[in-house]
């Protein structure tokens, strides 16, 4: 089957995408000439050495019922993202974990819908969740016929996610009158043009081209949470009060290091899964990890300063090796390697610990280690379900890790926000940078922008590039 054929592409969307690469990169190229707006206003960056200032004045906690809900929908919908990736690729080569993958993005789904209850009532569950799971089958069954070479099958699976897409948009519209909610069905869209481009790029062999689309579509649903977010706080005041916190510098800082922590932790379970397997998917995984550790590596550094970026990322390297270790220990069946491999995580997880808490005294070390051994513990004992073909018990584990590493980002966030209360203000809105801004998408700070498009403009140019947005059409007009 030719990719183009049924590569799914958006009415429109060709010129906004556009639009979009160009924003983006002139942003960050201005960025790098101009000093950074208010809510970054310049400040001397701190010294590892240094306590920076003393986090009584202008701090407070990022916590706030909008700010959880805002937290609430990224961690969801991008668990969503990853998991149903998760799901295709196995369907693509009906892989023996195709089962255990369906229940996790089952569960996940439940916890969507659940979630969409919470808001706008119990009615609300049923009807929402039968949408949402038909849209998540029809990307499977895309994967499975071109994994059959059935063009026929994926040109049904292609029609029925263009009738979601009207489905979707009318639960949205009916469910928050009166709000212009074109940016966020639009970006719904996209998330699932991006699934689309993904399982293409799988069929393809080209491993490396179908994690850079994982990347963008994983990052893209925090984008779509946080719209939804802003959305239904603005609509229900009372019930979730706080959106200057939520969407504060602050704010913003605890929802990035959710983001590319959790991001690490999916990226480590696939990886560590695919060796163990043997997949060739292997050295574009490991890619894929190493570019998220840059982009962590970038936020240290707009935290603190090159330098300590740079010491960070060679132990933060180091641990990931040691998980690397772990697995040719395993494949060899080598016990004596295994534990070695455990002992060296567990090594540097406490310097990690230690050069954090270092950094910021109010961090505390002993807390710093058990809080990223735990995410240790899920790396390895997930590898090990998965060794031993217990897939639910792998994909469960997986799960628990990821969600752990919101409760990490928020550590992190807090002591960092509350040593350097001027930076990362949480009664300050962070700097809307968008392009879709107008439509409610929230967007990074200016310097995690800068960050985002630097360690992955390679990435973006490739997921947004003309030849994604060729073939067939989302239904047969506009939508009004």
């Amino acid at each position: 089957m030719h990719v183009d054929r049924l590569q799914v592409a958006l009415v429109g969307q060709e010129d906004r995408y556009m639009t979009r690469i160009r924003y983006v990169f002139g942003l960050c190229a201005a960025a790098l000439l101009i000093a950074a707006q208010p809510a970054f206003a310049a400040s001397p960056v701190p010294s590892m050495d240094h306590e920076h200032g003393s986090g009584e004045a202008g701090s407070s906690s990022l916590s706030s019922p909008a700010a959880e809900l805002r937290v609430m929908l990224d961690r969801l919908l991008a668990e969503h993202a990853f998991l149903t990736i998760e799901q295709m690729r196995s369907g693509l080569t009906h892989a023996p974990d195709l089962a255990a993958a369906a229940k996790a993005v089952e569960a996940n789904s439940t916890d969507v819908a659940a979630a969409i209850g919470s808001i706008y009532g119990d009615a609300a569950i049923e009807p929402f969740g039968e949408i949402w799971r038909a849209h998540i089958g029809h990307l499977v069954d895309y994967a499975v016929a071109i994994g059959k070479d059935d063009p026929d099958a994926a040109e049904q699976a292609v029609d029925g996610l263009a009738v979601y897409r009207q489905r979707i948009a009318k639960f949205l519209t009916d469910a928050n009158p009166g709000v212009d909610l074109g940016g966020i069905t639009d970006a719904l869209d996209m998330h699932t043009a991006q699934l689309i481009a993904f399982i293409d790029a799988e069929h393809q062999g080209d491993h490396a081209g179908a994690y850079d689309i994982e990347r963008e579509a994983y990052p893209h649903m925090f984008h779509v949470g946080d719209a939804l977010a802003k959305v239904i706080a603005n609509r229900f005041p009372e019930e979730f009060s706080g959106v200057d916190v939520a969407y504060s510098a602050a704010g913003t800082l605890r929802v990035t290091l959710d983001r590319v922590l959790a991001e690490h932790a999916f990226l480590a379970a696939e990886v560590m899964r695919s060796g163990i397997a043997n997949d060739p998917s292997f050295e574009a995984g490991a890619a894929a990890v190493s570019g998220n550790s840059a982009d962590l590596e970038g936020l240290i550094g707009a935290a603190y300063n090159d330098a300590a970026a740079a010491s960070f990322r060679k132990l933060w390297d180091s641990h990931i090796t040691a998980y690397v270790e772990y697995i040719q220990a395993a494949r060899a069946n080598n016990a004596a390697g295994k534990a070695a491999a455990t002992d060296q995580v567990d090594q540097y997880v406490a310097q990690i610990a230690g050069f954090l808490a270092g950094a910021n005294p109010r961090f505390d070390a002993n807390d710093l280690s058990a809080m990223f051994r735990e995410h240790a513990r899920h790396l390895i004992t997930q590898v090990d379900a998965f060794e031993a073909a217990d897939y639910d018990k792998s994909y469960a584990i997986m799960r628990e890790g990821y969600s752990h590493m919101f409760d990490a980002g928020e550590a992190l966030a807090t002591g960092i926000a509350g040593q350097m209360p001027d930076k990362f203000p949480s009664d300050v809105a962070a700097p809307a940078t968008d392009a879709m801004a107008g439509h409610g998408m929230e967007a990074l700070p200016l310097l995690l922008v800068v960050l985002t498009a630097l360690a992955g403009a390679a990435t973006g140019a490739w997921a947004l590039r003309p030849r994604s947005l060729r073939g067939r059409r989302w239904g047969s007009a506009r939508r009004d």
